[in-house]
């Protein structure tokens, strides 16, 4: 037999062509016996909807055609929200009809309940009760649906709606009058409706009634409570005689939380007599929530709390205005303003400020009043909730959403929890706004006085109730253009409260229908002073909490000021040395860098004669050699010529230009000694590996590694260069040395080497003080080359040092020399230049690494200049710049910990302070354990390394 499930389906095709280009055929979504139901898509309104279509087995019976054509035709007159609705309708090119309706997302409650079992009381309420209101719509215009049950009730997703739809075997006009079922109860038969929501008198064949609709309503109560039929049978026949016989058993019997109100609604439905039963609007009045029982509102003897709130606002509201309003304008007059005794806009405004007193005491006597009757409100029985409502009462109907009635009814109880709470917040933030007004400009006075900001700042005393103000207008324009006007408010009552106020409680919670808000707990009078002790308690912690991370988040961003290196002209000394890089002497691949930076470690740490820093967190690796104390230190020259000469030099050791002239003049005894000690040092040999190395990898070499939890830039020992500058200096007198003894190509080459040194130090650096060490390392040994190329006739020399001239003149000419800081032309108070320049040179790739590494040194320590990333971490673009770089810097295992460092360090910094930051860190310690955060205490203890 031929596979027909790839074969093109003729309906669809022609339904297609037809609907073609007004609606956009998607996919088949459902199949009756019917019919067939597709979804399709309407471009110019940009909405989905369903396409109903005769099957093409039913549009060849008459039958068919006039009970489809009927559907249409009943649900066309319709217009209600919980009705299916019909667009348009059509035929297909053969004659087959279609109609086009609303396409509902969701699903029918029949799978709901298969897939889900019986819903809760409060949603089953609602659902009967916008049926209800739909078959109530449709018996107004004559039209008896007769197929009522769960798979022709569609369940909305999105808002929890419930639509009645297929109203195919309806009744319309006067044909219901006249309308018995022929009922077949054989295989083949064909039933018009559903035997198991048929009414007795469908069954018997008696005309139908819009009653007929409401004993089905009464069988989907019990379908959508209990998943099954009130009835018990095994056949057809049985289950006919249950209807005309039995009485179903009551709801509350099979589902005990179903309430007394609901239960008698549905048994007054299923009564077997149709007179019995209640109209369908009957029932949908009842089963609305709220409906079926009266509400108060206000309560009994509140009438005078309705909108006290409001009243409140308006006053603090317009006094903080006339304050800090005519107070910003006298601040930013300033010397400007003219005594009020000479000035007529001095004297208003000095008027104005007293006069805003005023209305801010009306508001203070107004809320005075307002919590006296609160106060006796919650004395008479009624609970803080209920009181509060009432006092954001300002259109007096807050009654009718509770109830969900009058304007209310649409709404479900989540959006009319949603709308009480929004009511109670707005007029609570419009309060608190303007009583904020005056505490905010105090505090700015405050702080203005202690130096912390500027009068800028008052702008917050405004800012407060501006915005506060705002919203709450935005919010009643909202309600106002949503719902109906404002409701009358009843006749106050002179019933005595504490009698009516247990009643009333008792009716709320009657009619509030499963919504969430209720009407508060039970409180005390004089709860109310537990409480205000209880929030000033509660926001002097806050204050505590807070206290220190607004100290740093105001001090931080001065940090900048103090930690970026202070250095003249860096780049520019760059520029120079990089004169000299075709005088570096060739490098040897068999010097690892790790042996140039245990060379480094080497040479450098006698040299610092006892000075060289170390810190526990950082232990450091064994020396492999300790060279003695450098022989040429402390000034052992006997000659006058060296003694006496100062310039480019250091104690002790003679300039580059006089040497080499001292040479050429010829040496005394002690010159000659003097250079020979310097040549015999054994310090040379760690020197010349790290001149010929390629790499060098000093941390690697000095430190064990990986780096202790607690280590941090801001304790990590660094090497002593002052020792390292010496060296170079004394390289220069080992080249004298050698053309001393006639080799003069050895000198170039000791000079070339020193050339080599400072570069390593310039371009492996970790830190931008290793960029200016190495610069000036470099420096010594040109200046070397060319007093050496000068002193044997060599042209190089003049011609090296007109370069040299020529490019100090272009610094001297473009770069202010007092600009001691890596970013000229940047304010380092200015927190934001300084951090998108400090981001911008850590990724350039024209910069020296050690500037770059100094860059990730200080993106480490940003949670210190302000308090989203003190609260939060470093931000997403720091964090990807540490990734990034970390894969461009990372050369050696040391670069891996040296990064991994920074990034504790970015989490956890030291907090080590003096004794006079003492107390401040022991608060910032537990606040920060409190809060979970590392970085307060750390940040305390740095900002402490630059304030004192």
């Amino acid at each position: 037999m031929p596979d027909t499930s790839e074969l093109p389906d003729p309906l669809e095709a022609k339904l297609r062509a037809a609907l073609a280009p007004n609606l956009l055929l998607v996919r088949e979504i459902g199949a009756g016996g019917m019919a067939r139901v597709f979804l399709a898509r309407e471009p110019s309104l940009k909405r989905n909807v369903a396409v109903k279509v005769l099957a093409s087995d039913q549009a060849i019976t008459d039958a068919a055609r006039a009970r489809f054509e009927r559907e249409a035709q009943a649900v066309a007159g319709l217009s209600h929200p919980n009705v299916v609705a019909v667009h348009t309708v059509g035929d297909l090119d053969d004659g087959t009809p279609y109609f086009i309706m609303q396409f509902v997302e969701g699903r029918s409650m029949s799978d709901r309940i298969q897939r889900d079992g019986p819903i809760s009381v409060a949603e089953a309420r609602r659902a009967l009760g916008e049926v209800a209101a739909a078959l109530a719509a449709a018996h107004a215009q004559g039209i008896i649906h007769r197929d009522v049950k769960p798979a022709n009730i569609l369940y909305e997703e999105s808002t929890g709606r419930s639509l009645v739809s297929d109203f195919g075997i309806a009744a319309i006009g006067r044909e219901a009058e006249h309308a018995p079922v022929n009922m077949k109860l054989t295989a083949t038969g064909s039933i018009l409706g559903t035997p198991q929501y048929m009414s007795p008198e469908q069954l018997l064949s008696e005309p139908v009634t819009e009653k007929t609709d409401v004993y089905s309503l009464g069988l989907l109560a019990h379908e959508l409570l209990c998943g099954t039929s009130p009835f018990k049978a095994s056949s057809p026949h049985e289950l006919i005689a249950a209807h005309l016989r039995d009485v179903p058993a009551r709801l509350s019997v099979r589902r005990p939380d179903v309430d007394a109100e609901l239960d008698a609604v549905i048994a007054s439905c299923l009564e077997k007599s149709a007179a019995s039963r209640p109209a369908a609007a009957e029932v949908a009045r009842r089963l609305t929530p709220g409906a079926g029982a009266l509400l108060e509102w206000p309560p009994p003897g509140l009438d005078g709390l309705v909108g006290a709130m409001r009243r409140v606002s308006a006053m603090a509201v317009l006094g903080g205005f006339m304050i800090t309003g005519i107070m910003l304008a006298i601040l930013w007059a300033g010397p400007l303003l003219n005594s009020a005794l000479t000035s007529l806009a001095t004297l208003l405004a000095l008027i104005g400020a007293i006069g805003g007193s005023v209305p801010l005491g009306i508001a203070f006597y107004r809320a005075s009043l307002a919590g006296v009757a609160a106060a006796t409100a919650i004395k008479s029985g009624y609970a803080w909730m209920t009181v509060l409502e009432t006092m954001a009462d300002v259109r007096g109907d807050t009654g009718n959403l509770i109830t969900a009635s009058r304007e209310y009814a649409g709404l479900r109880p989540a959006e009319r929890d949603h709308l009480r709470r929004r009511r109670v917040r707005r007029e609570v933030a419009l309060l608190l706004g303007g009583l904020l007004a005056l505490p905010m400009l105090v505090i700015t006075l405050m702080l203005g006085s202690m130096d912390v900001v500027d009068w800028r700042a008052a702008w917050l005393g405004v800012a407060v109730p501006v915005t506060a103000l705002i919203l709450a207008v935005i919010a009643d324009e909202i309600e106002r253009n949503k719902f109906a006007p404002r409701q009358r408010r009843p006749a106050p009552d002179a019933t005595g409260v504490s009698r009516l106020a247990p009643p009333w409680n008792e009716s709320f919670e009657t009619v509030r229908a499963g919504q969430v808000v209720g009407r508060g707990a039970a409180t005390q009078p004089n709860a109310g002073r537990w409480i205000v002790a209880g929030v000033g308690a509660f926001l002097g912690v806050l204050l505590i909490l807070v206290a220190p991370f607004a100290i740093v988040g105001t001090i931080g961003p001065a940090y900048w000021s103090v930690v970026i290196p202070q250095f003249v002209n860096v780049r520019e000394r760059v520029r120079l040395a990089e004169l000299a890089r075709p005088y570096e002497s060739p490098k040897d691949s068999s010097v690892s860098a790790l042996a140039a930076g245990r060379a480094y470690v080497v040479l450098g740490k006698p040299l610092a004669a006892g000075r060289f820093r170390s810190h526990a967190q950082f232990p450091e690796l064994p020396l492999p050699v300790v060279l003695p104390t450098a022989q040429w230190e402390g000034g052992a020259m006997a000659s006058d010529l060296f003694r006496t000469a100062r310039w480019n030099t250091v104690p002790g050791l003679p300039s580059t230009l006089k040497v080499f002239a001292a040479v050429r003049a010829g040496l005394g005894p002690n010159e000659r000694a003097f250079l020979e000690r310097v040549a015999a040092a054994p310090h040379w040999e760690h020197f010349d590996i790290i001149g010929r190395a390629r790499s060098m990898d000093y941390f690697g070499a000095r430190f064990q590694l990986p780096f202790a939890p607690g280590a941090s830039t801001v304790l990590m020992p660094l090497p002593r260069f002052q020792a390292t500058k010496l060296v170079a200096y004394a390289n220069v007198s080992r080249a004298a040395y050698h053309l001393s003894r006639g080799r003069r190509d050895s000198a170039e080459a000791v000079l070339r080497r020193g050339v080599a040194f400072g570069f390593r130090i310039l371009d492996d650096g970790n830190f931008a003080l290793d960029q200016v060490v190495g610069s000036v390392l470099v420096g010594i040994a040109r200046q070397g080359l060319i007093d050496l190329f000068k002193a044997t006739g060599d042209p190089r020399g003049p011609a090296l040092e007109a370069r040299v001239d020529s490019v100090v003149a272009q610094i001297e000419a473009a770069v202010n020399p007092n600009s001691r800081t890596l970013f000229p032309g940047i304010d380092a108070r200015d927190s934001r230049a300084v951090r998108a320049a400090i981001s911008r040179d850590a990724e350039d790739p024209r910069a020296i690494r050690g500037e770059r590494m100094e860059m990730m040194s200080l993106l480490s320590l940003t949670p210190c200049t302000n308090v989203r990333e003190l609260v939060f971490g470093l931000s997403p673009d720091v964090k990807a710049i540490f990734d990034r770089q970390r894969k461009e810097l990372g050369r050696f295992p040391s670069d891996s910990a040296f990064f991994d460092m920074l990034e504790r360090q970015s989490e956890a910094m030291p907090n080590q302070v003096g004794d006079h930051w003492a107390s401040l860190l022991r608060v910032s310690r537990i606040v920060g354990g409190i809060l979970r955060n590392k970085r307060l205490p750390g940040c305390v203890g740095v900002l402490s390394q630059f304030i004192g």
